[in-house]
């Protein structure tokens, strides 16, 4: 069932419990009302990742190579900030992400010095870097900032969110569909990366980012990638 529908029906439901709530009490009274603004303010977070999808500002690049049958291109970024979170989990981890979604869009939902609403923008980058000695994956979550904060972004109020100003870098990637889990990234990868091999391209395979486009919610034509650092 679509999360927004289960909300309003949890909401109906609690709105026909409440008189009887008021019989039994006053603090229960209380109680109702809170959980009844917590419901409000989730459903409004849902509206907002819902419509993410529509029409945002996309971190800028330009095509340097040509695309070619198998859809690979090699891009250059500017240089331009992002704000970021990072996190170490286990290579066993069934949601090794877990978590820094959210603590990035609190920042752009105020959680800042300046308690801006921020627009969300894409995509969402996740550089994954193994290390196999000791059995983890570091993970780093960015949002790109955008053209109206690159000059002065604000402060992140959460001490594990900063801001990072990520240099030019060349990428190597390709567009996949569909939806993607911790299997279906190192699928992408791999198979990405066979692909560069193949073809006698220099490219780091040390790390690899994770990129996403699209929301939760939305079901066609998905927009997924997996960049390797260019090396040519």
């Amino acid at each position: 069932m679509d999360p927004r529908a289960c909300l309003l029906l949890a909401m109906v439901a609690s709105t026909q419990a409440a008189p009887q709530m008021e019989r039994m009490g006053q603090p229960i009274a209380d109680a109702y009302e809170a959980v009844n603004n917590v419901m409000g303010n989730a459903l409004n977070v849902v509206f907002q990742l819902s419509s993410w999808f529509t029409d945002y500002e996309t971190a800028p690049y330009t095509n340097i190579g040509e695309i070619g049958p198998d859809g690979l291109e090699e891009r250059l970024y500017p240089a331009r900030k992002w704000v970021c979170t990072k996190k170490v989990s286990s290579m066993t981890d069934t949601d090794p992400k877990s978590g820094m979604f959210w603590s990035l869009f609190k920042y752009i939902q105020g959680g800042n010095s300046a308690e801006a609403k921020i627009e969300m923008t894409t995509p969402v980058s996740t550089l994954a870097k193994a290390d196999t000695a000791s059995g983890t994956i570091t993970y780093e979550m960015c949002f790109f900032i955008g053209a109206a904060y690159e000059s002065n972004p604000p402060t992140p109020s959460n001490t594990r969110v900063y801001i990072k100003e990520e240099p030019e870098r060349k990428i190597f990637t390709r567009k996949v569909g569909g939806w993607m889990d911790s299997e279906s990234w190192e699928r992408e990868a791999t198979d990405l990366k066979e692909l560069l091999t193949g073809k006698g391209l220099s490219f780091s395979d040390e790390s690899y980012y994770q990129v996403g486009y699209d929301a939760p919610s939305k079901v066609w034509n998905r927009r997924n990638e997996v960049w390797f650092y260019s090396l040519n």
